[in-house]
């Protein structure tokens, strides 16, 4: 919950600095140049292309961890049920 809280205002700050410079300029870049668009817009792609890139590096972790997760369950079910057939076989 906290983490949305964050996220939001994070985004309120991004959204506020991007309208305050909302003059018009002309970026280059090393292949040529791009026609004059709006500083604020520059800044929303630039922050959006960061997120977006951020997830794509953060996946290959995250699916690591969740595989790590699914054998880690199999082996505390494996666990319970050995532990079962154990009481089971006491009483």
């Amino acid at each position: 919950m906290w983490s949305l809280i964050f996220a939001l205002f994070i985004a309120i700050l991004i959204a506020a600095f991007a309208s305050l410079n909302s003059t018009l300029v002309s970026v280059n870049y090393i292949f040529g140049s791009a026609p004059t668009v709006s500083l604020a817009l520059i800044i929303l792609l630039s922050v959006l292309l960061g997120v977006i890139l951020a997830t794509l590096f953060e996946l290959p972790q995250y699916f690591k961890t969740w595989q790590k997760m699914r054998e880690l369950e199999k082996k505390v079910k494996s666990s319970q049920d050995q532990t079962l057939n154990y009481e089971e076989k006491i009483h």
